[in-house]
């Protein structure tokens, strides 16, 4: 028995990743409190869509504004009011693939927007039913459309269509592995794995699309892997997961498994400094946009070398994969330094793992944005 407990830890620790200590620096930084055009009042949460534009959710002054990545002025949209296109104190905001924004805010509503700021539809209102919320901190999209809602108050994630139909929910209150004590972040990476930021227990719980629980990690506190009050979340393009971390005043990235990978910031008001960091977005190169709530202005940070990719070793492999001809695709899934017959054997055995544990971008071979037999057949054409 006492052997069978040694083999098992010695092939979890086969798989644990190597990361690499990462760096960013202060790239670039915009705001002000005011009410005109680039200043913000009390900013609560930052998206940035697909051709690089950003959008802040500009919280007490009821009202969205959108910039260029280097912080021109583009754009804004909303005011003080409960009709369509008017805000109470937003809380959140987020841009699916196809540019559209959505924003929560303190009516319990979700408003969803072109790019533009041209009004399209609106789901909740205050309770603790179905498409109903108690709080909208976070709000995310994955690849096909579907928006999730960190539900706070009501210790749950909530899901639903692009036009608001409510698809399903998990979570309760409480600190076990489906369970929350106040969800805020909430991002989708390209597996369609869910980040929730479960902010009073101090973690990041990590689940599928479905809500299926797959792993969780770090408690409260000030060291490197440690959190204290957790706010917002988003997804790297390589893999990485960056989170702000309010009562530290840092940013924090670490692997898909919670490895930790850079740590920047600490409280004041110069470049790279923080006054409760809330909403965080990043975009297709990697640059990373922190909302600096009570310094009122958003910091643009850039890493100082071209991230990549953290791959773990296969389960009862000691090599990691390899990308063979540098096209992103890690074909050579048991890293003995050549693609052939056994990684297809490997990858087919391991997909459920793969799915959970490994950066998608990686091993979606296909490019369909899931990890499934038409990767397997990618592969077997390679040989």
């Amino acid at each position: 028995m006492k052997s069978i407990y040694i083999l098992s830890i010695f092939l979890v620790i086969l798989w644990i990743p190597v990361a690499t200590a990462e760096t960013y620096e202060y790239a670039d930084g915009w705001g002000g409190i005011g009410q005109g055009d680039g200043q913000f009042y009390y900013p609560a949460g930052v998206a940035v869509d697909t051709a690089g534009y950003v959008y802040v959710a500009d919280s007490a002054n009821n009202r969205v504004q959108k910039f260029t990545s280097s912080g021109e002025f583009v754009d804004t949209w909303g005011i003080f009011g409960i009709a369509p296109g008017q805000f109470v104190s937003i809380c959140s905001i987020a841009v699916d693939t196809a540019g559209n924004v959505y924003v929560g805010d303190q009516t319990m509503r979700i408003q969803k927007f072109d790019s533009n700021g041209t009004y399209l539809t609106q789901w909740g209102s205050y309770g603790t039913g179905d498409s109903q919320f108690r709080s909208l901190w976070g709000i995310a999209t994955d690849g096909s459309g579907h928006v999730y809602v960190a539900d706070a108050l009501n210790n749950r994630v909530q899901k639903f269509t692009s036009t608001g139909t409510f698809l399903m929910k998990w979570g309760s209150p409480g600190t076990g592995d489906a369970e929350f004590d106040a969800p805020y972040g909430i991002a989708v990476d390209t597996g369609d794995r869910v980040f929730v930021a479960d902010r009073n227990n101090h973690r990041v719980v990590v689940f599928t699309a479905a809500g299926d629980f797959i792993r969780e990690w770090a408690a409260s506190g000030t060291s490197g892997g440690e959190f204290d009050i957790l706010s917002g979340v988003a997804v790297a393009p390589c893999g990485g997961i960056l989170l702000t971390d309010e009562g530290n005043n840092s940013v924090r990235k670490f692997t898909l498994t919670g490895t930790p990978l850079a740590r920047w910031g600490d409280f004041g008001t110069d470049e790279g400094e923080f006054n409760l960091p809330r909403g965080i977005a990043v975009d297709g190169k990697g640059d990373v946009y922190v909302v600096d709530r009570n310094n009122h202005r958003v910091q643009k940070f850039s890493p100082a070398e071209t991230p990549k990719p953290v791959v773990s070793s296969m389960p009862g492999i000691s090599s990691p994969p390899n990308d063979l001809d540098g096209d992103g695709r890690y074909e050579d899934v048991n890293g003995n330094g050549r693609a052939d017959f056994a990684d297809i054997v490997l990858y087919f055995s391991q997909m459920s793992w793969i799915t959970g544990y490994q950066p998608a971008m990686c091993f979606d071979y296909n490019q369909n944005g899931r990890i499934d037999f038409a990767d397997v057949t990618w592969l077997f054409t390679q040989l």
